[in-house]
């Protein structure tokens, strides 16, 4: 939809910025390797606030850096998906592709800043998150909330003025961000509000609003790996932080469960459990390392050496397989039904032309780089707009779906406001109904393109 409000103002920013730089493919897999990159190192970072004085030397962190490495390589993780590093609601920080979302991982890196003592540069972490990712708002509050209060802050040696510098900074900037999203993304009407989130939590995005809607054994494992990890750093500020967090976020599931509200549902707060799992395989990984290196029976056959050379092949072995994944998905996105009249538009386009295309065909629209009418993936934020949003997706569905005679009006009409150009109509449909309105200008085996706007002159 054109002249929406931006939710990512300041992702489409850097977005551009680096489209613009370096071209869409290597502006994204280079920022994504970046943001990678950043997660490792914030986990073995963070890992190190695990060790005492006595602990950290340089076999068990090592070992901690080749499991950490081992655990999060493509492919391997795969291996066990119910326990895979995701939140509750099937919602995630780092997936396969470069998003918002992925920005999170500034989060934590905010952590690590903090137990290092740089009280600004973790409010400045913890303020640019949900500046990238919005939905990040509430998780940077409660997180930022528990580690100015937790008794491990002894500990680590951060002192009352550097917790209060932190959390003032963080509240303030968060304050203001927070009114500016209520003003920007919302109308002002209660009504529109409400009709607008309860479509958007139980139609659009039920599997994350709605925890009945949830895989149960996800997240009977989400809160066992947790508590488990709290278990092993429960004297350590990582294990108060997980546990304190753990415990909010069943308080507002249990509370999504019994006293159900749309709105509740969309703020979503239980999806700081995106930043929870990590931490708690930090935690698991650490009391592994530490027992694999000082106490098991083979602690003496892990040298410093052999950790390295493991490091250093599981580095390669990591690598080989993004790169790997990468090109077999580029290699698979070329024989995909939509790619052969993706790469039409992108040649074919024009300022002004419109498509509407099949609501399901999310990737059209990002691989030819044109303006569509609707598709289900996107939609707006704002709820006066997200509603226009669902008003286009139903009047796309009546074409494709409903008897002709219903779908032509439909069309005519968007036609005649010139909100629609171009049809692009699936095979599967079979022959397009509306062939009197326009003329055929590309055809596939699996979609046809019709040009209506020469109707749209009559």
């Amino acid at each position: 939809m054109a002249s929406i409000t931006d939710p990512f103002p300041l992702f489409s920013h850097l977005l551009k910025w680096q489209y613009d730089l370096l071209g869409l493919y290597t502006g994204v897999h280079l920022s994504y390797l970046l943001v990678l990159g950043l997660f490792g190192v914030s986990g073995v970072l963070l890992a190190k606030t695990l060790f005492t004085q006595d602990e950290e030397s340089r076999r068990p962190i090592l070992m901690f850096s080749l499991l950490w490495l081992f655990v999060n390589t493509v492919g391997i993780r795969s291996l066990w998906p119910g326990i895979s590093p995701e939140g509750l609601a099937s919602q995630y920080l780092i997936r396969n592709y470069y998003q918002p979302c992925c920005l999170g991982v500034l989060l934590l890196i905010g952590i690590v800043a903090y137990t290092s003592g740089r009280s600004l540069s973790a409010a400045l972490c913890f303020v640019l998150a949900p500046l990238f990712h919005p939905t990040y708002l509430i998780s940077s509050l409660l997180i930022a909330t528990a580690v100015v209060l937790l008794p491990a802050n002894r500990l680590i040696g951060v002192a009352p003025g550097k917790r209060l510098l932190f959390i003032s900074i963080v509240a303030i900037a968060l304050t203001i961000y927070a009114v500016w999203n209520m003003k920007t993304l919302t109308s002002g009407d209660p009504l529109i509000r409400e009709k607008a989130h309860r479509i958007l939590a139980e139609v659009r995005i039920h599997q994350h609003a709605v925890p009945s809607d949830w895989r149960v054994d996800k997240t009977i494992m989400f809160f066992v790996t947790g508590f488990a990890a709290v278990w092993f750093g429960r004297k350590q500020f990582l294990g108060q932080l997980l546990l304190v967090m753990l415990l909010v976020v069943a308080a507002t599931v249990l509370w999504a469960v019994i006293d159900y509200n749309p709105t509740f549902a969309v703020i979503a707060p239980w999806r700081v459990s995106v930043f929870l799992v990590p931490i708690s395989w930090i935690i698991l990984l650490t009391a592994a390392a530490k027992y694999l290196t000082q106490t098991s029976r083979w602690n003496t056959q892990f040298s410093t050496d052999s950790l390295r050379r493991g490091i250093i092949f599981f580095g390669i072995v990591a690598s080989f397989a993004g790169v790997a994944v990468t090109v077999f998905s580029y290699q698979g996105k070329t024989k995909e039904d939509y790619y052969s009249i993706s790469r039409f538009l992108e040649g074919y386009h024009k300022s002004g032309n419109q498509y509407l295309i099949p609501l399901d065909q999310k990737s059209i629209r990002l691989e030819a780089g044109v303006p569509v009418y609707a598709t289900w993936r996107s939609h707006p934020t704002k709820d006066s707009e997200f509603l226009e949003w669902y008003k286009r997706t139903e009047i796309a569905s009546s074409i494709y779906d409903k008897p002709q005679e219903q779908g032509q009006a439909q069309l005519t009409a968007l036609i005649e406001t010139r909100s629609v150009t171009h049809v692009v109509w699936p095979a599967s449909k079979g022959v397009f109904p509306y062939s009197r309105m326009g003329q055929q200008v590309y055809k596939d085996s699996h979609f046809s393109l019709w040009d209506l706007s020469l109707a749209a002159r009559k």
